[in-house]
């Protein structure tokens, strides 16, 4: 189980990181000057904690482990896609820098225990409106949380999108995909 002060130093990079971005001017906002900064703190924050795993917007699977946890989704919404499997093992949080969705397509298995859960969140701090919430739109039906934690999740949205403030169902989907 991680303990709180790594926690803590991670929200407080976060946190300067955030802090920065937003002091600067429209005039040096120009994408490749955010890339750089993005760069800089990245390889700041990756060195102050190690096991810290960055996951861009896009395509995410495979088994995400409490030894590279946390997972923090910084530039867009992530997707497991349909034909693929995403398992959270023991312990692992994912953490959110910015509104947005963790959309499940394919099949997601979260693997917690009883006192060590696996743990959807953000830093209210960082990201006061929280972060969009877990969507099965058309996730394969032996998707399962065990001992899962959601939090600060909003789920936003027209019809469907707009209902409920953490999970989000979508249609079933079609038998014997994925």
């Amino acid at each position: 189980m991680q303990s709180n002060r790594r926690i803590e130093l991670r929200a407080l990079i976060f946190n300067r990181v955030r802090r920065i971005m937003n002091t600067m001017s429209t005039q040096h906002r120009t994408l490749s000057g955010r890339y750089f900064l993005l760069a800089l703190s990245l390889l700041a924050a990756q060195n102050a904690v190690a096991d810290t795993t960055w996951v861009a917007a896009g395509n995410v699977h495979g088994t995400w482990t409490v030894e590279n946890s946390p997972y923090v989704v910084f530039s867009g919404h992530a997707v497991v896609p349909t034909d693929c499997t995403l398992t959270l093992l023991a312990g692992t949080t994912v953490l959110f820098t910015g509104p947005f969705e963790f959309v499940v397509n394919g099949r997601l298995r979260g693997d917690g225990l009883e006192g060590d859960s696996v743990r959807f969140t953000c830093d209210t701090l960082v990201t006061p409106g929280g972060w969009r919430g877990l969507r099965f739109v058309v996730a394969n039906d032996s998707s399962y949380l065990n001992y899962g934690v959601i939090e600060h999740g909003r789920a936003t949205g027209v019809n469907n999108e707009r209902y409920g403030r953490r999970i989000v169902y979508g249609l079933p989907r079609e038998p014997g995909a994925c």
